[in-house]
């Protein structure tokens, strides 16, 4: 009897080690993937986002890495060094899955190659951007603005290429919600060049604004780092990006049913008094 309960606390022992290491071996991360990353020069005009918002100064210039599609997520850390100096780490924004940082009026220093190393535990996966040492920033759209004559709730938005056009190929407009700190609906890219206008009320928005809505509206230029291909993260050589806020009016509450009966059986009774005080003068 003793012998068979040995055993079988023995065998109990075995078979907790095996689930116990079976367990940690699953619990291993996946080795870190980078999807796609790109690493360009970008042109800061209007700017009306706020630093609150993710916004730089008006007349800026900036280095920007984005990274997307970086697995693991949880646990992955990132560090960034600029020619081999440390700099500050990308940080990770939820609400579009992706990696970024960014430096204003970049030194000639901050302008050469970017690497940025991902790490969870001991997995790691790098990347390196090429140097913008040379790259000129790219032209803006001189002027930007909104006519909400026809619709308020779909107004149109209207902007002027730049003179010299210089070397951009992709028109690109982008709308953000100033109240949820997040880009909104989706991003409309234009291959004619000649494109002056959009239609807020246009495919891939949603449909009408709401009554009160505040809006952030962009309007970036995007020059391709290799023409024949598509529009990419890690196919982008730099942007310039022109910004104008937009809020959609307040609607008038209407009254319900009930409330308009009501009010209309008081002015009545207010009418019937008046002839009667009328009758008796």
């Amino acid at each position: 009897m003793t012998t068979a309960s040995t055993r079988l606390r023995t065998q109990s022992g075995i078979g907790a080690a095996i689930l116990a290491l079976f367990a940690a071996s699953s619990a291993v991360a996946d080795p870190i993937a980078i999807g796609v990353a790109g690493y360009w020069l970008e042109n800061i005009g209007i700017n009306t986002l706020g630093a609150a918002l993710g916004g730089s100064e008006t007349g800026t210039t900036r280095t920007l890495f984005v990274a997307q599609g970086v697995t693991p997520i949880a646990g992955t850390t990132a560090t960034a060094s600029l020619s081999g100096a440390p700099s500050h780490a990308p940080e990770y924004d939820p609400a579009r899955d992706e990696w970024a940082r960014g430096s204003p009026n970049p030194t000639a220093a901050q302008l050469g190659p970017l690497t940025v190393v991902f790490a969870n535990g001991a997995d790691t996966a790098s990347f390196t951007g090429r140097s913008l040492v040379g790259v000129a920033p790219l032209a803006l759209v001189t002027t930007l603005w909104i006519d909400s004559t026809v619709d308020p709730f779909g107004p149109t938005v209207h902007w002027s290429l730049p003179v010299s056009t210089g070397d951009y190929d992709l028109i690109q407009w982008v709308h953000h919600s100033n109240v949820a700190n997040a880009e909104v609906g989706t991003r409309q890219t234009f291959a004619d060049l000649t494109t002056a206008s959009f239609d807020l009320y246009g495919a891939g928005t949603g449909g009408l604004l709401p009554a009160g809505f505040e809006l952030t509206i962009s309007v970036r230029l995007v020059d391709l780092y290799d023409d024949t291909k598509p529009l990419t993260t890690d196919n982008i050589a730099g942007t310039s990006r022109a910004c104008i806020n937009y809020t959609a009016p307040l609607v008038t509450a209407v009254p319900e049913p009930a409330t308009c009966a009501l009010m209309a059986a008081r002015f009545g009774l207010v009418g019937i008094m008046a002839r009667r005080r009328k009758q008796k003068a």
